[in-house]
């Protein structure tokens, strides 16, 4: 793709069957790509020199999850959203789920649940304490729903599944935790 005094090369290698269905979605991106301006689209995907302006097709996820002290496992869930799939904030869901009778059999108590900032995104907490019987599990979750159509702000699931002892010390783990995230933009919105 030679762009003025830019010059970009694109190899393309695997099974010959497959090189002209890539050859033609590489000629769709090399047709999108212009160079930076005051009028490049907000939701481009920009490069050194330039922007790549296309649509958003495939949905995109990364899960990330790590076993850590006192048997507590975090994971961190990102996708990216095409359609605004649900509006009901966490906190919600749950209160619907216990008041509709699907948490039967489960003894739950809601330790803290609210509004929390992470990262300079505004999304929802919520602690839980549980038993299933002779299971016993304490639950730390924050969830941000995203934005449809944007790679900029998927929706964010981090949670901690743990067992229910030294609720302090957890918490304040689970603080440390959320407190550590920082946005990649420039300014969080």
């Amino acid at each position: 793709m030679d762009y003025g005094q830019h010059l970009t090369f694109f190899k393309i290698n695997g099974l010959l069957s497959e090189q002209k269905a890539m050859f033609s979605w590489v000629m769709e991106v090399v047709g999108a790509y212009r160079p930076i301006t005051a009028s490049t689209a907000p939701n481009a995907f920009c490069t050194k020199l330039g922007a790549i302006d296309l649509p958003y097709m495939e949905q995109e996820s990364s899960y990330a999850r790590f076993d850590g002290p006192m048997e507590m496992v975090l994971t961190v869930e990102m996708i990216e959203l095409h359609n605004d799939l649900n509006n009901k904030s966490l906190t919600e869901r749950t209160a619907n789920a216990i008041a509709a009778g699907l948490t039967r059999g489960l003894n739950i108590k809601r330790i803290k649940a609210g509004e929390r900032v992470v990262a300079g995104l505004r999304g929802d907490e919520e602690i839980l304490q549980g038993n299933d019987g002779p299971q016993k599990h304490l639950r730390f979750d924050w969830e941000y729903l995203g934005k449809a159509e944007s790679g900029e702000f998927p929706a964010i699931q981090i949670n901690v599944g743990t067992v229910p002892d030294r609720l302090e010390e957890k918490t304040q783990i689970w603080n440390g935790i959320l407190d550590s995230f920082r946005s990649t933009q420039k300014s969080a919105r």
